[in-house]
């Protein structure tokens, strides 16, 4: 007599014990279905002079903050924004842009904590169970690799009984 239970389900019936509960699926936003996000042709930069004193310097953006603006306005984390995240990135943009200026390492902290509020690298994204879309490509290879992993006879090999 083999093992107590009932029998192992079908391999198409049965359930994946990984799958994030509640997980949101990104897709990347068709042209214009966005509003256009720009940032100031400049920014204000607070410096200290020799003598002590405060200087407020309007700078342009460096081109690596500017690159690093578009790739953010054109992910697929910018339909999941609201306009209060918007006003958190832009100052965010500001701490990127000093580190491109200088190479600050305190700035090169805080943009990793505030990049992880915003789902900036794949760690943050499944942390808030965010999945990105994968494109029909990726999606029928995974059919046709699911498809070969169950044999034609629909009995899984590796159930056998033993004697």
């Amino acid at each position: 007599m083999a093992g107590k239970g009932p029998p192992p389900k079908a391999a198409g019936e049965r359930r994946r014990r990984n799958v994030k509960a509640g997980a949101t699926v990104l897709r990347a936003a068709e042209p214009g279905e966005l509003p256009e996000r720009a940032l100031p042709p400049t920014r204000r930069l607070v410096v200290r002079t020799a003598d002590g004193h405060r200087e407020v310097l309007e700078v342009e953006w460096e081109p690596a903050t500017l690159r690093w603006w578009e790739h953010v306005c054109r992910s697929e984390m910018a339909a999941e924004y609201l306009e209060v995240d918007w006003d958190g990135l832009r100052r965010l943009a500001g701490l990127v842009d000093n580190v491109e200026r200088t190479g600050d390492l305190e700035s090169m902290k805080e943009i990793r904590l505030q990049g992880a509020l915003y789902g900036l690298t794949p760690v943050d994204r499944a942390r808030l169970h965010w999945e990105v879309e994968k494109g029909d490509q990726a999606a029928s290879a995974t059919r046709v690799r699911r498809s070969a992993a169950v044999p034609s006879s629909g009995r899984d090999p590796r159930l056998r009984a033993v004697k």
